[in-house]
């Protein structure tokens, strides 16, 4: 094996033989002038000294940095992988065929498929030649002088290795054969062995690929290792935070990053030593994500953040998953004819002989004992991890088509009766009547190969002769007598067989039909002249042929295009062989692949298609797809394997509901997933520490309880420190309590001072101790006071768990929208809390048990820890109002439908949290509301408010205004007078000819400007009552831009500028008149509940007319001018 390089590949590149090369590929006349473009007069200066040299040409070399630049090369170096490839007398190693047998299969038919070899392999600059002897090295260095004289290309000789395998170790580079003579001539020194006893290793890396041997290999994965440690000694000293979404990034990214290509390529065949190199660099990432104090278990954090983990690194189901995808795809999920998926069809014939398979054993429900346990010689580490790894795979189920699916796949009652007969007997989940709960044990695994060693291994081993029906015990042990014996094993036979029949019942009527002897519509074939040809008619006994296509076969991808070209194949199936296909873009009825229409001719089909242009890689993909429709399911010569899209697994069930993976789109995340799902246990506090407090869950509660608690712990709006204490808390509380602490350090210090002794749990701490119920009855004030949502803070699910009651299914659309938006800031409220309680009560235990005796802890009262939540939760909630004050300013252009600060205003300000001044948020909680000036007596008070309801999907924004007018009596009595609420019309989204139309677009501003509009428009009908107007806004913004401009606090350029102005001009008007005056009053709390309902119901109605729900009539065709028809009291 020959591992060849170039000297300065790039470099060396001819701008004359690279168009020459492009023109023999036949590329359009238009792509090659664009290349000869880029190309042609380009020049070359040196300096030297400051001094520019004379230009000169460029005709060798491409563009650095320039995407085209890696594709040139790629198919200027084409030409001397073709030369190769084409030259008879350079022969590769012959490697197994498609089934995995090491010899070619007699041929069934006239023409049997061509030998399977390895002669070249490329990677850009990089190219190995495989050869079956020294013969073979005069003519292959013939051909290299060849294509380097009419390329300038040079070998790099110090670059070059030389591997000897198999029979042709005993070469001898000194000896005076043609091989040895030509290699010395071209600068060879030495050749390599990687036998035990001979070269451990290669001197270099191969594409990151350690080529070595046994004690080569381990030494590699030692290096790794050490190598690993020393990149997570490296990144410890980083500021992320332990536990952290940013370190578990670290350890998935720079240290297995590094490490991932030498253990996947490559692996020692000792087991041990891949479970102890495996364990120290999972130990090396768990340092660098926890530090010292690993406050949670392997097992737990390796678990996604939404089975209550935080998504750290596995490195063993890491490995496994990628170890399993080679093996995945000789499965059957891909289609491309690959060499490896050759060698694990070998890997099974040769460790289950008797069963004469190889491809098909792979989709079987087996655990592979036979291969995982064989002899370390048999195969390579790798390969043996991949068998081991699908091993540990959920068993094979079988996957109902959907029938209203394009492309439709074939359900397996449809298997054509050649096919069924074909199909291995035990363990297939094609024929489980049943799924298979479990894969086959070593045990049965040795039963299947006693029955093998009988020659039953297939279908029709176990029917008649006339292959009709399915053989009965009495039959099968007359026919096998040596197959049932006597006893227990007779028993098992028996139960072996009655399964087999319940599998094979389904297709008693394909059994019971005649065989097939003539050449079926749709079908493809290989005529005698090797074509590929797809049947269009079905052969009859009268005819000796049938019309069919001639087909393109991608050999690599597997791919089949049917063309126009017309020919006939011979009726009589027997004349030609079966390749089995699937379609993959349309159903196998439909005849006219190309899509030629009627009155449409295939040439101008074709002109259409030319024409098309593809400027991106999806557009080319989407293309080929299109004309190349079907695919093979096995190479010529070998035996189908299923349709990978008729088999799939089922994930292990977790905190979510069970899953199911198809085979033919799996992913290497998808086979992680499963791994680490079959390791998943629900947190032990739940059913310990905490289970008085969850006693009164019903079972459908209790159910989800993971689910929601991993909803709470994975929030965005909960930060990483408070988010790692709350994890924490809800998996096994902290250092505390009796089953971590002993003598006095188990009691609670705070109950202790008081006399009294309670146990220092995780719930006592949060819930009961006295210092933590006053902390949470304030906060339930507080919130109650911003959000007008009353917590039931006497419950640990609440306070421990923050666990907050979903609404009612009775409650209204409003009141479920409502208590979603305040999700967020309960989330923040809740983590905040529960982490200051625990410091304080740190900070108090620390004092009572000092070494100098105990003494007062300091900032650990109600009033403290108080203070440090309300400062907290004020910081994050400044530092989402500035990501969202960006987000809309300096980041990309957001969507009008998604907006990041109406995202922020809709979570913090409209619902009360916070609200909104000049400097930035101001929070509600645990502050005094700036006092409102009382209303006066005797007097028409009004007040407005609005909504915006943020785009959902394809559905655009909307806002809304409603408006409350109520008689203010003399001994404080409030009478309603009229309420009302209508949606807000923009150009936005009603186009801009709308007469109803208030501004551009919909913001909060405007909504609120148009209520103040409607407010004042109301404020003048009510003149005639001679008595005093107060309008009341909720929004200290919309009051601020009522007020007259200064040179201090000029009107700023906003998008509800105009509205401002004509609300500011009204107001102006109004008090001009002599008599009634309209005062603006401004309160900062949350509107009434029932007004901002009123709000939200006509933005989701999105009716522009007013809203009267007092009235029995529920429109008003004017606004304002007709408004005595709705007045009580006119």
């Amino acid at each position: 094996m020959l591992m060849l390089d170039n000297t300065k590949a790039f470099d060396r590149l001819q701008h004359d033989f690279a168009l020459d090369v492009l023109r023999a590929f036949n590329l359009p006349p238009s792509l090659i002038n664009a290349v000869q473009t880029l190309y042609n007069g380009a020049e070359t200066r040196v300096k030297v000294n400051g001094h520019l040299a004379p230009p000169f040409p460029n005709t060798s070399g491409v563009k650095q940095g320039c995407p085209l630049s890696g594709l040139l090369y790629i198919l200027v170096q084409e030409v001397q992988m073709r030369m190769i490839r084409e030259d008879a007398s350079i022969r590769g190693i012959p490697i197994p065929g498609p089934d995995g047998e090491l010899t070619p299969a007699p041929a069934a038919t006239r023409l049997a498929p061509p030998p399977h070899a390895l002669k070249e392999r490329g990677l850009v600059d990089d190219t190995m030649i495989a050869l079956a002897s020294a013969d073979s090295i005069p003519p292959l260095l013939r051909v290299l002088d060849r294509f380097e004289a009419m390329s300038n290309h040079r070998m790099n000789i110090s670059k070059t290795m030389m591997l000897l395998l198999g029979r042709e170790r005993g070469f001898d580079l000194r000896a005076d054969s043609p091989a040895a003579r030509a290699l010395r001539r071209r600068g060879l020194r030495r050749t390599y062995d990687i036998t035990p006893g001979q070269d451990d290793t290669l001197p270099d890396k191969w594409h990151g690929i350690v080529l070595g041997n046994e004690a080569g290999v381990t030494e590699a994965w030692a290096r790794t290792a050490a190598q690993a440690g020393a990149t997570a000694d490296s990144l410890h000293a980083c500021p992320i935070p332990h536990g952290s979404q940013g370190r578990v990034n670290l350890a998935q990214h720079k240290l297995m990053g590094k490490a991932f290509a030498a253990l996947r390529l490559t692996a020692p065949t000792n087991q041990k030593k891949v479970e102890t190199t495996l364990r120290a660099i999972q130990k090396h990432a768990s340092g660098l994500v926890f530090g010292k104090w690993r406050w949670l278990t392997e097992r737990a954090a390796t678990q996604p953040r939404s089975a209550l983990g935080v998504g750290h690194l596995h490195v063993a189901n890491y490995m496994q998953a990628a170890w399993a995808q080679p093996l995945l795809d000789a499965m059957g999920r891909t289609t491309e004819d690959r060499p490896y998926k050759h060698y694990f069809a070998h890997y099974a014939r040769q460790a289950y002989p008797d069963l004469g398979m190889g491809r098909e054993m792979l989709s079987l429900n087996l655990t592979f004992s036979r291969i995982v346990d064989g002899p370390p010689e048999a195969m390579p580490g790798e390969a043996r991890q991949a068998f081991r790894a699908v091993a540990a795979l959920p068993p094979l189920r079988y996957a109902a088509p959907d029938p209203d699916a394009e492309p439709a796949c074939q359900p397996r009652e449809d298997l054509p009766r050649e096919d069924l007969l074909a199909q291995p007997l035990l363990h297939n989940p094609i024929l489980d009547a049943q799924p298979a709960q479990r894969r086959a044990t070593p045990a049965e695994e040795q039963e299947m190969l006693r029955w093998a060693s009988h020659g039953v291994t297939r279908v029709r081993h176990v029917l008649h002769d006339t292959g009709r029906t399915v053989l009965t015990f009495a039959e099968l042990r007359a026919r096998y007598p040596a197959l049932v014996g006597t006893g227990h094993v007779r028993e098992q036979v028996r139960t072996m067989h009655e399964a087999v029949r319940r599998n094979l019942a389904r297709w008693r009527d394909v059994l019971a039909a005649p065989p097939c002897v003539h050449a079926q519509a749709g079908q493809f074939r290989h005529d005698a002249d090797g074509r590929l040809l797809r049947a269009t008619g079905t052969g009859t006994p009268a005819c000796p042929s049938v019309s069919a296509r001639v087909c393109q076969l991608e050999a690599q991808s597997g791919l089949i295009r049917v063309t126009s070209e017309e020919a006939t194949l011979p009726a009589a199936a027997a004349d030609t062989d079966l390749q089995p296909a699937i379609a993959l873009q349309c159903s196998d009825s439909e005849s006219d692949d190309d899509g030629v229409t009627d009155g449409q001719t295939v040439a101008d089909k074709e002109g259409e298609t030319c024409g098309q242009c593809y400027a991106t890689p999806a557009a080319v993909a989407e293309a080929k797809a299109r004309r190349f429709r079907h695919a093979t399911v096995a190479p010529r010569g070998a035996p189908p394997t299923p349709d990978p899209r008729l088999l799939e697994w089922h994930t292990p069930k977790t905190n979510s509901a069970p899953g199911k993976v198809n085979l033919a789109y799996s992913t290497t995340k998808q086979v992680r997933q499963t791994y680490l799902a079959h390791e998943y246990a629900e947190p032990r506090s739940l059913s310990t520490r905490y289970a008085t407090t969850l006693a009164d869950l019903t079972p459908q509660q209790r159910s989800r309880l993971p689910a929601d608690l991993a909803a709470a712990t994975t929030h965005w709006a909960i930060p990483e420190v408070e988010r790692r204490h709350l994890l924490i808390t809800v998996h096994h509380g902290h250092l505390q309590g009796g089953d971590k602490c002993k003598g006095d350090h188990r009691w609670c210090a705070t109950c202790l001072k008081a006399g009294d002794k309670h146990e220092d749990t995780a719930t006592h701490t949060a819930h009961e101790c006295t210092v933590a119920r006053e902390v949470w009855a304030r906060v339930a004030n507080a919130w109650e006071d911003a959000t007008g949502e009353r917590l039931d803070v006497s419950h640990p699910r609440l306070t421990v768990l923050g666990l907050r009651p979903a609404p009612p299914q009775t409650a209204t659309h409003p009141d479920r929208a409502r208590h979603k938006a305040t999700e967020p800031a309960w989330r923040l409220l809740h983590a905040v809390a529960l982490l200051h309680i625990y410091k304080a009560r740190n900070r108090v235990h620390m004092a009572h048990h000092a070494k100098h005796g105990p003494h007062d802890a300091r900032r650990a009262t109600p009033k403290h820890i108080l203070r440090a939540i309300k400062r907290r939760v004020a910081e994050c909630v400044q530092y989402e109002h500035d990501k969202a004050r960006h987000a809309s300013r300096e980041g990309p252009k957001p969507s009008k439908h998604a907006s990041a600060w109406t995202k922020f205003h809709g979570h913090w300000i409209a619902t009360g949290v916070a609200s909104l001044r000049k400097g930035g948020p101001r929070l509600n909680l645990f502050s005094p509301r700036p006092p409102a000036e009382p209303l006066p007596a005797n007097a028409v008070h009004i007040r407005v408010t609005a909504t915006l309801c943020p785009a959902k999907g394809k559905q655009p924004p909307r806002a809304a205004w409603a408006i409350a007018v109520e008689d203010l009596g003399g001994g404080g009595h409030a009478a309603p007078l009229m309420t009302a609420a209508g949606a807000i019309a923009t150009a936005a989204t009603h186009g801009p000819g709308n007469p109803a139309c208030q501004a551009a677009r919909h913001t909060w501003q405007t909504a609120h400007q148009v209520a103040v509009a409607k407010g004042l428009a109301s404020a003048a009908q009510h003149r005639r009552r001679r008595r005093p107007i107060v309008l009341t806004v909720h929004n200290v913004t919309t009051a601020r831009d009522l007020q007259p401009p200064t040179a201090t606090h000029p009107r700023r350029r906003t998008s509800h500028q105009q509205l401002a102005r004509n609300n500011f001009s009204t107001l102006q008007g109004l008090n001009a008149r002599p008599g009634v005056t309209v005062t603006l009053r401004v309160d900062a709390g949350p509107p009434p509940a029932r007004l901002q309902h009123m709000a939200e119901q006509a933005a989701r109605s999105g009716d522009l007319r007013s809203l009267h729900p007092t009235d029995p009539a529920s429109h008003a065709v004017a606004q304002w001018d007709e408004l005595r028809v709705w007045d009580p009291g006119d």
